[in-house]
């Protein structure tokens, strides 16, 4: 038996009424750790709402983020939402984010690693004049709680079903793709027209004049490269500022973003 036929799944019976949200969880373990379970046990699921949980062990990450995916179509639910099993989020991280009504909208969590860099990308220009995305350092100065972002990984973050159905639909139920470098798998021209006539998006690859193509060549994640296609699509990425997790180390000490609007500089932000 497969790793993947050994999971079980019992979608409970719902409220018609309700919208169903499916909170996917990848565990390299065989267990999220207690602080982790605890946190979530500890989610409001707003009045309107129910949920169900699915935690998919001692599975490949796009793997895993796939049969999620897969999951959340087929058994008709309204939202997916990832969450990382060393990612702790506060009560009511789930209320604030489906209050935000957003397409793909995002927590805000740390690196472990020094310098503690947040998970949220701005992008520039390489050397080569291709996308670059570039982690934020502190929170940006923007006046809403909700502001657009350029990418994030999917370690907390909660989609729309016409988002992940389209991209799973676009790309062959295949949306999650193990690959150490960014790509290109359909050059077209409709893409080529996209990318000259959408200022946000930087090229991920441009005509040389002796016709050859030049392409991007810098390591993406494959949440990073899902986040792309969806923006292929049109679809916009938000982090929420007020929806904070604690990251849990191996030894289970934690890093959070702390509160810095009272410190903030405009020319700190990256």
């Amino acid at each position: 038996m497969s790793s993947m036929n050994a999971f079980r799944f019992y979608p409970m019976i719902k409220n018609k009424m309700n919208k169903k949200i499916l909170l996917a969880i990848p565990c390299y373990s065989w267990e999220i750790n207690d602080n982790v379970r605890k946190a979530i046990d500890k989610l409001i699921i707003p009045e309107g709402y129910e949920m169900d949980e699915k935690v998919i062990v001692r599975t490949m990450i796009h793997t895993a983020r796939n049969f999620a995916v897969k999951l959340a179509l087929n058994w008709w639910y309204d939202y997916l939402l990832f969450c990382d099993d060393d990612n702790a989020p506060e009560e009511d991280a789930l209320k604030l984010l489906l209050e935000a009504d957003k397409d793909i909208i995002w927590g805000l969590i740390r690196w472990r690693q020094f310098p503690h860099k947040l998970c949220i990308f701005d992008q520039e220009p390489d050397k080569d004049g291709f996308r670059k995305y570039i982690p934020l350092q502190r929170i940006p100065l923007v006046k809403d709680d909700v502001f657009e972002i350029a990418n994030t990984w999917t370690w907390f973050v909660l989609y729309k079903r016409e988002v992940i159905e389209r991209i799973w639909n676009e790309y062959c139920n295949y949306p999650f793709e193990f690959k150490v470098s960014h790509y290109i798998p359909l050059i077209t021209w409709s893409r080529v027209e996209i990318e000259k006539a959408y200022p946000k998006f930087l090229p991920l690859f441009r005509y040389e004049d002796d016709n050859t193509i030049k392409i991007v060549h810098y390591p993406i994640s494959e949440d990073l490269l899902f986040h792309e296609r969806c923006r292929y699509y049109w679809f916009k990425i938000f982090a929420h500022k007020k929806v904070c997790l604690k990251h849990y180390d191996v030894d289970w000490t934690f890093y959070s973003v702390e509160d810095e609007k009272d410190d903030l500089d405009s020319n700190d932000n990256i």
